[in-house]
């Protein structure tokens, strides 16, 4: 059903390399070409859109070789004026500007950065905390990481939370041995019953990283991933270990298409 993928996450060096590319998609945006030639625009802040198989194909071409050379490959295909392609091209570059989908290259990457790290001096003191004082109580420590997620993706966003969590894991946790698949899920049992009773409003995302964070501190491999439903239009989010589905029931996330995994 989805054809490509198209995410500032799963951008190589060279995708981009005419000096014509001006714009990107914003980091917490995703874009699922369809078989059909639609195209769908997941934001994980919480809105999703739908694209004809015209306007996916143009805002594709945008994002890879610029407008001028877009407008005439799209005015080509279609056997049309270019002209018209580039006010069409236009009208849908400025919505998807004004909604936040799209942002200029370069110039938002400094104030990404300066989010996510404002994201780790926020997280990674507490983390420090929660690893330090919970290490005998899967429970209190649940309780602690959900609450800083929430907190996390709240005020910074998925996408900064995400690089800011990753940044502080790679660098701080050194355990030796890996949990055992009861310990596995023991945690996941644990994140489960936490954040059904927890204070704050507890979604997938929270739950998924906690559950990730809880196995990180103990040195296992585990992995979050997130996954979409086109019909209805919707996405979801998990832990995984091995084959193993944490934080939701496996045939639930059985029905999502995973897209992009961060380890």
């Amino acid at each position: 059903m989805i054809r490509s993928i198209v995410s500032p996450r799963l951008e190589t060096a060279d995708r981009c390399r005419s000096d014509s590319v001006e714009f990107t998609l914003s980091r917490d945006v995703v874009l699922l070409v369809l078989k059909d030639g639609s195209a769908r625009l997941l934001d994980f802040n919480g809105s999703f859109y739908g694209l004809s198989a015209t306007a996916a194909e143009m805002l594709q071409q945008f994002l890879t070789v610029g407008r001028e050379a877009a407008a005439r490959t799209v005015a080509d295909s279609y056997s049309t004026d270019v002209s018209r392609i580039e006010g069409d091209l236009d009208l849908l570059v400025r919505d998807l500007l004004r909604r936040g989908l799209l942002r200029k290259r370069g110039e938002a990457s400094v104030g990404y950065a300066m989010g996510s790290n404002a994201a780790y001096l926020f997280t990674a003191p507490l983390l420090w905390i929660t690893r330090a004082v919970t290490n005998r109580s899967f429970r209190t420590r649940a309780w602690a990481l959900l609450t800083i997620a929430n907190f996390s993706v709240t005020v910074f966003g998925w996408s900064k939370s995400i690089t800011a969590w990753q940044h502080f894991f790679r660098s701080a946790i050194h355990t030796d041995e890996a949990p055992t698949d009861a310990v596995v899920y023991e945690i996941d049992a644990v994140t489960r019953d936490v954040g059904a009773c927890h204070l704050l409003r507890i979604e997938c995302k929270e739950r998924a990283l906690c559950c990730w964070a809880m196995l990180r501190m103990m040195g296992e491999a585990a992995e979050l991933v997130v996954g979409v439903n086109l019909y209805p239009l919707a996405s979801h989010c998990w832990c995984e270990v091995g084959s193993i589905v944490l934080t939701d029931f496996e045939d639930k996330c059985a029905c999502y298409t995973p897209i992009l995994r961060y380890d």
